[in-house]
C-alpha cells in the first residue's frame, strides 16, 4: 500500500535509528521536485550530522521519474549519503521477462543527474527488479517488484557486508571510507553517461579490493562553483547560460597541505591542471 508522510518524519526516524545504533538506512520516496531549496539543505545537515555524529550510511533510491535529464529527486545526489538509480543485466532480462537483451542497461524509469545544485547523481546502480515477498492481502505471496526502490537495498545490503569486513577484517569502522569505497570499486557501464549512472554499478568484490589496497585517509576537500543567477552549486548547472569563465572554488577544510590534480573532459577546460591547496585554505580556478 501507498500512503503520505513529510520529509521531516523521514528525518526523525531517522535520527531515532541513528541513535538506536543503526549502522545504514534506506530511504525511498516517490518524488521529484517537491522540496524547497530550504528543505533540501536542512535533509542535507541531517545527513551530514547523522554521518558524522552516529557513523550512519544512508541510501536514497534516486527516483522513478526517468529518462529525462535533471528528473533525480530532491532528496537524493546529496553529501553523506549514497544516491541509487536501477539497472538490469541480460540475465535479469531473460530470467524475469524472457527478453534477449545483449548488454546491461538502465531501467527506463531510473531518474538522471544532475542534482538540483549539479552534483553527479545518482552515485551507484544496482538491480531495479526482485522477485520479493509480498503482503498477505495480496493475491500472491511473491511479486516481481520494479523500481529505484528495489535497487536502493541492494547498495544498503553490500554497505552493511563491506563495514562487517572493514571492521571485522582491518579494524576500520568509518562510514565514510565505505560510501568512498563502493563508489571507487563500482563496475562502469560504457555505454552511459555519469549523470546517467554515477560511478556505475555496485560491486563488493571490487569495493573491498579497493579498500584493502588503497589509502583510506580522509582528504577533507570542498568543491564548490558559483554561477551568475543562480548561485553555489557541486558542479557546472549552467544550463541556459551562453558558455564563459567559470570559478571553480576548492576549499582544504583538512590539516594537511594537498597538492589537487584537475582533469576536465574535452569541452571544458581549467586554467591549472595542479593546484597546491594549503590547509584551511580556498582557492579558485
Amino acid at each position: 500500500q501507498t500512503g503520505t508522510t513529510s520529509l521531516a518524519q523521514i528525518s526523525r526516524a531517522l535520527s531515532l535509528a541513528a541513535e538506536r545504533g543503526a549502522d545504514v538506512a534506506v530511504v525511498s520516496m516517490g518524488q521529484s521536485r517537491v522540496v524547497s531549496g530550504q528543505v533540501r539543505d536542512s535533509f542535507q545537515s541531517l545527513l551530514k550530522n547523522l554521518n558524522q555524529e552516529h557513523n550512519m550510511i544512508v541510501c536514497l533510491a534516486a527516483g522513478n521519474d526517468g529518462p529525462g535529464i535533471g528528473t533525480i529527486a530532491d532528496t537524493a545526489g546529496l553529501d553523506y549519503s549514497i544516491s541509487v538509480g536501477a539497472f538490469s543485466t541480460p540475465r535479469m532480462w531473460m530470467n524475469d521477462y524472457g527478453w534477449l537483451i545483449n548488454n546491461s542497461t538502465l531501467w527506463y524509469f531510473s531518474s538522471l543527474g544532475p542534482a538540483p545544485d549539479g552534483a553527479i547523481a545518482p552515485d551507484l546502480l544496482a538491480p531495479g527488479s526482485a522477485v520479493s515477498t509480498y503482503p498477505l492481502w495480496g493475491d500472491s505471496i511473491y511479486h516481481l517488484e520494479e523500481g529505484t526502490s528495489v535497487a536502493v537495498p541492494h547498495v544498503a545490503g553490500a554497505a552493511a557486508l563491506l563495514r562487517q569486513l572493514s571492521v571485522t577484517q582491518m579494524g576500520i569502522d568509518d562510514a565514510l571510507v565505505i560510501i568512498n569505497a563502493l563508489k571507487k570499486g563500482a563496475e562502469y557501464l560504457p555505454e552511459y553517461e555519469p549523470f546517467e549512472q554515477g560511478f556505475g554499478v555496485v560491486n563488493v568484490v571490487g569495493a573491498w579490493d579497493y579498500l584493502q589496497t588503497e589509502s583510506v585517509v580522509h582528504r577533507n576537500l570542498e568543491v564548490k562553483q558559483f554561477t551568475p543567477g543562480y548561485g553555489y552549486g557541486q558542479g557546472y548547472f549552467s544550463k541556459s547560460l551562453q558558455p564563459e569563465k567559470l570559478k571553480l572554488y576548492l576549499t582544504n577544510n583538512g590539516d594537511q597541505h594537498e597538492t589537487v590534480v584537475i582533469e576536465t573532459p574535452d569541452w571544458i577546460k581549467a586554467s591549472q591542471q595542479e593546484l597546491q591547496l594549503p590547509s584551511k585554505s580556498t582557492r579558485s580556478v
